[in-house]
This record gives C-alpha cells, structure tokens and sequence, in this order.
C-alpha cells in the first residue's frame, strides 16, 4: 500500500512540473502575433501601432507580413493572432485572403486562442466594417474568441479596428499616413488582446490537470 501511494505522489509531482511552463507562460503577457498585408503602407502604420501596444501590455510581439508568417512556426506559436489588411472591393485583399486559407481547419489547438481584426480603406464607408466582419468570420470558423476595440473608446469600433485614409479630416498626402485617432485605437485594440489572451492562457493549466 505505501508503495502504492509513493507511486502515486510521484506520478503527481511528475505531472505538476511538466505544467509548470503553462503556468508560467500564463504568467506573462503572452505571445502574440500581429499578422498584415500593406500596398501603400497604411496598414502597416497601423499594424505597427497595433503590435506596439500589445508590447506595452508586457507581450512577446511578432510583427510579421502575409509573406513572412507560416501557420506552423507562428500562428501555432501564438497566443493571439491580430490581423489586418486593406480593403479591396469591400473585402479581404487577396494576399491576405490566400494566407487565412493555408490555416489547418482541422488543428485543434486554435479553438484556445484569441484573434482580432484590423484593417484600413479609402473611404468611411467603403466596406471596412464588411471586411471587419469578414475577419470576424473567419476566426470563429476556427472556434477562436473574437476581440474588439475598447468599448469605451470613441468613436466605437464595435466590430475591430479600421482606419479610413481617404476622405477627410482623416486623409493625407502624406505616404502610407494614418490619422492618429485610428493608431490611438490601434494601440488599445492591442492591449485589450493581451488581457483577453492572458485571461485565455491562465485558466489552460489547470484544464489541463482537471483532465488529464
């Protein structure tokens, strides 16, 4: 019986330490990746913006472009997955759309993690909210937890953030130039993402021991 029970202790120690890296990783600020496609620079300002605050929010941070980020190395890598693009035709540009469609629909790992969108378009109302709720789509199709602006920011970004350059007060002959009040909400799009995925991560340990 006393053997038994040393056993037992044992196999549990054993599997407390193999949860320790989860708790860890829970403890910091997660790992995030920021994922974007630019033409003439405005979604890559604020993509910038967007990665810059989760790094405020104490994030591992990579910034990657559609030609730079894999599904295996960095989406799996990821604790949350914000992606931007610029619209086209009230849509996904295509370069993005062709990188969401080499995601593994089948990877069950992606249901834990957290995905926002962002995008940029030439006019107000030129189908930034349609191509917000298209990326929107897109991530519950893979069981992700969708999340948005900062309720209380105004003007509300109810659906993601998505920055308009061409009509005024908010165009610029500036290149690649994006007003400030959309990097402003670039920022705390950013920042929400990593409370929200922290929130995700610091309850997986202990799934993780109620079920193993």
């Amino acid at each position: 019986m006393a053997q038994a029970c040393a056993r037992g202790i044992a196999a549990m120690i054993a599997h407390l330490l193999k949860l320790l890296p989860l708790f860890a990783a829970s403890a910091r600020g997660g790992k995030v990746l920021v994922a974007y496609y630019s033409e003439g620079n405005h979604t890559l300002a604020l993509a910038r913006a967007v990665a810059g605050g989760a790094s405020a929010a104490g994030a591992e941070v990579r910034l990657l472009s559609v030609s730079e980020a894999t599904f295996s190395r960095d989406v799996l890598w990821a604790d949350a997955v914000i992606v931007g693009t610029p619209v086209h035709n009230a849509n996904i540009a295509a370069p993005m759309k062709a990188w969401l469609d080499t995601w593994d629909y089948q990877h069950a790992h992606l249901s834990t993690k957290v995905g926002a969108p962002f995008c940029t378009g030439g006019h107000l109302y030129g189908g930034i909210e349609s191509t917000l709720r298209s990326l929107t789509a897109f991530f519950q199709i893979f069981a992700m937890r969708v999340v948005t602006a900062e309720q209380d920011f105004q003007p509300r970004f109810p659906f993601g953030v998505g920055a308009t350059t061409g009509d005024p007060p908010f165009d610029s002959n500036a290149p690649g130039h994006v007003d400030s009040l959309f990097l402003d909400a670039g920022r705390l799009l950013g920042g929400r993402v990593v409370r929200e995925a922290h929130a995700a991560t610091a309850n997986a340990p202990v799934q993780k021991l109620l079920v193993a």
